[in-house]
């Protein structure tokens, strides 16, 4: 996505107080930005989306946690279905263990899973656990989403224990750059900082051919993740914004 101008406060930098986000009919944000790049403030009547990209501290790896359970029974089929890729091209991998007498408990068929998963080189996981099986991708912040499904057959269970915890990217400079066309991460006053950004949507009229048209803009402000974005959020969302367009902030 293309962003046409931004604003970015970095860590101790006031954003002001709330009537400071408005003026002469524009949004501005208040403060005094670091960087204003080519920023000549969104007008107001315009504007028709606001996105809030919360701070992301650090990277997170998905992950997801499932569990063997019922009367397990030796001949017992176990299986595990990993899938991974883009939409153009998804690898899937199948694991399958059956149990046999003698080792008919949850840790028995976590035990065989964990030694499967770990013994493939060519999928990026590690599974730990004891009663339950752990699935860790190997790298956080990587934006690799793993569709796993799981089952038994007979009087045994084999399900999630819990919805999968998603892989998210810490919100950095870098994430910004990479995210959005124009951004340039050495406008960031720091490279480890994490940072919450508004993408402001607005219509803009240009010249072109036929005439004067209405084109698509995007402008954003990015503010460090220790400050308080509590004046900004009151703006958009009241009578500062736009009488009759109220909680355009999503």
């Amino acid at each position: 996505m293309k962003v046409s101008s931004y604003k970015i406060y970095d860590a101790g930098t006031g954003i002001g107080a709330e009537a400071d986000h408005f003026a002469a009919g524009k949004l501005e944000v208040g403060g005094t930005a670091d960087a204003a790049v080519r920023w000549l403030g969104v007008p107001v009547r315009e504007i028709v989306d606001v996105q809030k990209i919360a701070a992301v501290a650090a990277d997170v790896a998905w992950t997801q946690t499932f569990q063997p359970a019922g009367t397990i029974a030796a001949g017992d089929e176990f299986y595990l279905t990993v899938q991974y890729g883009d939409s153009r091209q998804r690898q899937r991998k199948v694991y399958k263990h059956i149990a046999v007498a003698g080792a008919v408990t949850a840790t028995d068929i976590c035990n065989a899973f964990r030694a499967l998963v770990n013994g493939d080189e060519f999928i990026a996981i590690t599974a730990t656990g004891t009663t339950t099986l752990i699935l860790t991708a190997d790298a956080a912040g990587t934006g690799v989403q793993y569709i796993v499904t799981s089952g038994a057959t007979n009087a045994a269970t084999f399900a999630p224990a819990a919805p999968a915890t998603a892989d998210v990217q810490k919100t950095d400079a870098a994430y910004f750059a990479g995210k959005y066309e124009f951004v340039d991460a050495d406008d960031f006053g720091s490279s480890t900082d994490d940072y919450i950004a508004y993408v402001v949507a607005y219509e803009d009229s240009g010249a072109s051919a036929d005439g004067r048209v209405l084109a698509r803009r995007v402008a954003a402000i990015f503010i460090d993740g220790a400050t308080s974005v509590a004046t900004l959020e009151t703006a958009l969302n009241g009578t500062n914004h736009l009488a009759g367009r109220v909680d355009i902030l999503a």
